[in-house]
């Protein structure tokens, strides 16, 4: 099992869910997460909503600053690629909502704008209702 799942609601809605399961290891599984969401993001033909549904894992602050940096930074990153329409992120973490709003006012992560979410159905709105 690979700590993650995809869910993608292409053609019919710009919607990609990215969920990381409660068994999530991030030295383990970030690289393959990334690959795989890399495969998605470089291949669609329209911009995505990209979800990131974390509510089952607490990520500490090296994890975070992980997933910052390979998401944000170079020609690879996925999360500032410009297939991406917008990044929401699922989670009540404070320290999570703290990461997303220095991203949003940091040059080193792009500005990129994070919405954050309590949870799947909220976010899903969002999505809809924007596209």
């Amino acid at each position: 099992m690979p700590g993650y799942t995809y869910e993608n609601f292409l053609p019919d809605e710009p919607i990609v869910i990215y969920t990381a399961l409660e068994e999530w290891n991030t030295p383990e599984n970030l690289a393959a997460s990334d690959d795989h969401g890399r495969d998605i993001i470089f291949n669609v033909d329209q911009p995505i909503f990209w979800i990131l549904d974390i509510s089952q894992i607490t990520l500490d602050i090296t994890s975070m600053m992980m997933f910052a940096n390979k998401y944000t930074r170079g020609e690879d990153a996925t999360w500032t690629h410009p297939n991406v329409r917008q990044l929401c992120i699922i989670t009540t973490d404070e320290l999570v909502h703290q990461m997303a709003a220095g991203m949003r006012q940091s040059d080193a992560f792009g500005y990129l704008d994070v919405k954050i979410f309590p949870n799947r159905d909220e976010a899903l709105v969002f999505a809809r209702e924007t596209s």
